[in-house]
């Protein structure tokens, strides 16, 4: 990387720079890069790095994303109950869906996560901002989702990953299959033919990746979803 920089002229800023290794196991590997007077400085290490809007700790947990999402979108909800003094459901449902739940579904195929308080703490923010609407304030959370016709956010995550699942299947995005998923084969008279397998995983970072979490749910869908002509058709089935 510093003799592509040199050679093209576009020096890194050694200062802005710094090193993350992912995984347990510690790296204690020093690496160094020369500043713009010749000096040969040491990087610093860190923990955590924000890529892409997207939080990454170290160790693949996505606690601190989730985290600064809850907080991001906590404070919307504030601004909106301080600056409408009107609301029914159909200006609720306008701003729902641009101001907030834009940011939590941002990404939600890579920071999803399987633990409760990760689950309860993103849910929350949608509980917490349909209690904003008055008509319906005094309603459960349930039936306040439902007089509203929105689904969980839990739902829309397993319903986004399925989605994506399928276009990675049908060639539909530009994604090399045998780098997410590996076809059970013939699965007899029970099922569909596009089974996948299961890889065998211990750690929570891989039991909570894509590839891994997705395969019960769409092994256990219909052969008239999975068949879907298009990708519209496969989300109206599902749903």
């Amino acid at each position: 990387l510093c003799k592509w920089s040199n050679e093209w002229l576009l020096r890194f800023n050694v200062q802005k720079c710094k090193v993350i290794s992912y995984g347990k196991k510690a790296n204690h590997v020093e690496y160094h890069m020369t500043d713009d007077s010749g000096r040969e400085t040491i990087l610093n290490r860190d923990d955590s790095e924000k890529d892409i809007g997207i939080w990454f700790k170290s160790i693949l947990s996505f606690e601190q994303h989730i985290n600064c999402t809850v907080n991001k979108v906590n404070k919307i909800i504030g601004l909106i109950k301080r600056k409408f003094t009107y609301m029914d459901k159909s200006l609720f449902l306008t701003l729902y869906k641009a101001l907030i739940r834009s940011h939590i579904d941002y990404g939600n195929l890579v920071y999803h996560q399987s633990t409760k308080k990760c689950k309860q703490l993103i849910e929350n923010i949608q509980r917490r901002a349909t209690a904003i609407v008055p008509e319906i304030r005094g309603l459960s959370y349930t039936e306040r989702l439902k007089e509203l016709n929105l689904p969980s956010l839990d739902y829309r995550r397993k319903r986004y990953d399925l989605i994506q699942v399928f276009k990675i299947i049908h060639n539909i995005d530009d994604a090399n299959i045998e780098d997410f998923f590996t076809f059970a084969g013939n699965s007899g008279t029970r099922g569909h033919n596009l089974k996948l397998t299961k890889p065998k995983a211990k750690e929570s970072s891989r039991l909570n990746s894509f590839s891994h979490r997705v395969v019960s749910s769409w092994n256990s869908l219909p052969e008239d979803i999975v068949t879907s002509n298009n990708v519209h058709s496969f989300k109206t089935k599902l749903d």
